[in-house]
């Protein structure tokens, strides 16, 4: 038995229905089957011990999978679909730990068109949760503007995404806050790469990882309503020119702008209290920092790695800078102008 094509009429496919069948290659599936975690049933470990097994036809959506292999060494199975409607209304998830790709028509799906009138993403991304739709070969998703709702790991299961397609740059923040993104993924508007991004107001937190290595944006304008800058939320985005954080945001992640190599102006209201260790390290033309005096925790020559001429402005006193800054003399033996209140630092030191 090498294909199998189950007849109309059948409703689910049974735990272990396949169980060690070392031959199959192939299964058939009609629109009447859903299977289901409840009411029709499980198709938890249907396929278990078929290593040959390559393909399987989902004819009609709404498919429920839930562990394609529930014991022996998992492998990557093609799942073929009618339409993109059809794949997007189905839950495949977990499948075993393993990367199966997806096929609409014979054709890999490669760019993901979530259909109009659509209101959420499809597929759930909890990296917590171990069922996991995982999609690999996804390289580009289009959004629509009907979408309202997006997850905090909306987009963590698409490990080889490149670029988001948007109608319009609020669809990024439906939901009120922003997922997680990919390390180099990039976000466009009507076929043209975002450059300057305006986070709306009502948005509290810039995750970590939010914005990692995107390489077009040349500016952003964060809100007075976010509080949390997160670990490497702009890291390597190597566009970046200026950045100012409102007073309202309390914390600064770790290594938050490492790497921004054309940064050149970092403006912190005042109101900010911690910028944690690495936040600006790795970005060489950086030339001015305003710092406020409200900061409490400053990992000093750990934040800046820039040429000497880079200005360190401090709303504050040269007492006050240096008992922020357990190691200012580092500053002040590296040629780092930092100016104070009541002067610079290489002045009185």
């Amino acid at each position: 038995m090498t294909d199998v094509v189950l007849r109309d009429g059948t409703t689910n496919v049974l735990d272990g229905a396949f169980q060690n069948h070392t031959t199959l290659k192939s299964v058939t599936i009609p629109a009447s089957a859903v299977g289901g975690f409840t009411g029709v049933g499980s198709w938890g470990g249907a396929f278990d011990g078929c290593p040959n097994l390559t393909d399987l036809y989902f004819h009609g959506g709404n498919k429920v999978v839930y562990e394609l292999f529930a014991n022996d060494t998992p492998h990557a199975v093609n799942l073929h679909f009618d339409s993109i409607e059809a794949l997007l209304s189905s839950s495949l998830e977990c499948c075993g730990e393993t990367t199966h790709k997806r096929y609409v028509g014979g054709e890999p799906v490669t760019e993901l068109v979530i259909p109009d009138g659509m209101t959420e993403m499809p597929f759930r991304g909890d990296p917590d949760v171990e069922s996991v739709t995982v999609l690999p070969q996804i390289t580009a998703i289009s959004l629509p503007d009907s979408i309202t709702s997006l997850q905090r790991y909306s987009f963590s299961q698409f490990y080889n995404l490149e670029r988001i397609e948007l109608e319009d740059i609020s669809t990024l923040f439906a939901g009120g806050i922003i997922p997680a993104m990919r390390s180099g993924v990039e976000i466009y508007v009507d076929g043209a790469p975002v450059t300057d991004l305006v986070i709306p107001e009502g948005v509290t937190e810039i995750p970590d990882y939010a914005f990692r290595t995107w390489s077009t944006l040349v500016s952003v304008t964060i809100p007075s309503s976010v509080t949390r800058i997160g670990e490497c939320a702009f890291e390597g985005c190597s566009s970046l020119q200026e950045i100012s954080i409102p007073g309202t945001v309390k914390t600064v992640g770790m290594l938050a702008f490492n790497y921004c190599s054309s940064l050149e102006r970092i403006i912190l209201e005042e109101g900010v209290e911690t910028v944690d260790v690495g936040a600006f390290y790795g970005c060489p033309n950086l030339v001015l920092i305003k710092l406020p005096s409200t900061l409490q925790v400053f990992y000093s020559a750990h934040e800046i790695d820039a040429p000497y001429d880079v200005v360190v402005e401090y709303n504050g006193t040269i007492a006050e800078w240096k008992a922020l800054c357990s190691d200012w003399e580092s500053y002040y033996n590296a040629g780092i102008t930092v100016r104070c209140n009541d002067g610079s630092l290489s002045e009185n030191a």
